[in-house]
This record gives C-alpha cells, sequence and structure tokens, in this order.
C-alpha cells in the first residue's frame, strides 16, 4: 500500500514538471527560430505587403510562440502584435479600393469589412505599442530598428482612418 501511494505521489509531483517544463524551449532557442522565420518570410527590417505571406508568418509566430516562455515570449508577443497591426491595416487600406468616395455607404459589406480591420489594427497597434515599451532595451534589439516608433506612428495613421469612417458611419 505505501508503494501505491509513494507513485501517486511522484505521478502527482511529476505531471505539472511533464505538462509545462517539457514545453517550452530555451530562449536561445526560440529567438534562433524567430530569426529564421523572420529570413524565411523577408520580414527581417520591413513586413510583406504580400497577404499570404503575412498571414503564414503571423501562424509559424503563433506557433513558435506555443513553445516559448521568459523572455522569448515577451519578444514574440511583440511581433506577433506589430504584425497583425500591419496585417489588418494592409488588409484594411486594400479594402479601400472598393469603397467609392466621397458619398461612403456605411452599409455595404465592403465599408463594414474594412472598418472592422481598422479596429483590429487599432486594437493590435496598442497591444505591440505595450509589449515593446515593456520589453528591455536588450530585448528590443531582437525586433526591427525603431519598432516601437513604427507601431505608434501606424496607430496615429490608423487612428485618424478610424475617424475619417467613424464620422461618414
Amino acid at each position: 500500500m505505501a508503494n501505491g501511494k509513494l507513485f501517486v505521489l511522484v505521478a502527482l509531483f511529476a505531471l505539472p514538471l511533464v505538462l509545462f517544463g517539457c514545453t517550452t524551449q530555451s530562449d536561445e532557442k526560440i529567438l534562433l527560430q524567430f530569426a529564421t522565420l523572420q529570413a524565411k518570410y523577408s520580414v527581417n527590417e520591413n513586413f510583406s505587403t504580400s497577404q499570404s505571406t503575412m498571414n503564414t508568418y503571423i501562424s509559424a509566430l503563433a506557433e513558435l510562440r506555443g513553445k516559448s516562455g521568459g523572455s522569448a515570449a515577451k519578444i514574440i508577443d511583440a511581433e506577433l502584435y506589430s504584425t497583425k497591426t500591419f496585417y489588418y491595416y494592409n488588409k484594411a487600406l486594400a479594402e479601400q479600393t472598393a469603397v467609392s468616395y466621397p458619398d461612403v455607404v456605411c452599409s455595404l459589406k465592403e465599408v463594414k469589412s474594412l472598418m472592422a480591420d481598422i479596429d483590429l489594427s487599432a486594437s493590435y497597434a496598442q497591444k505591440a505599442t505595450n509589449a515593446i515599451s515593456a520589453l528591455s532595451d536588450t530585448e528590443k534589439l531582437k525586433l526591427r530598428a525603431n519598432q516601437l516608433e513604427m507601431m505608434e506612428n501606424y496607430l496615429d495613421q490608423i487612428l485618424k482612418t478610424k475617424k475619417f469612417y467613424d464620422g461618414k458611419c
């Protein structure tokens, strides 16, 4: 009977270690994979204007984020929010070509889709700004140069676009 209790005790102790301890990889390994992803999708210095490339990059980042913890997770979160900001804002800009100016018909699905993408990009820009601001100077070096300023500029542009459409609708 004592062996059974010992087994249960060891199993209860080991289960969290197996479930949580072995699912994350070292920061160095994750950051190397992160750099490899950036090179693979050619987004080391700038984001891609290709929606399919960015969508695939976002998926790959999300998968990598699931394997990470600690400092690497914070860096990948900042990149993921930044990437989603660009993706949804770029998508909204592309959708603007289907909108008739100056008579914006707010009930059209194109306008509704555009406004939804503007809202998503604004939300992600705020998250990106907060996430990047929370990084140490060393962690920020793993992102693009001036990525915080870039996200602040995107947020400003996004809010101006949002204000325009909110004024029309």
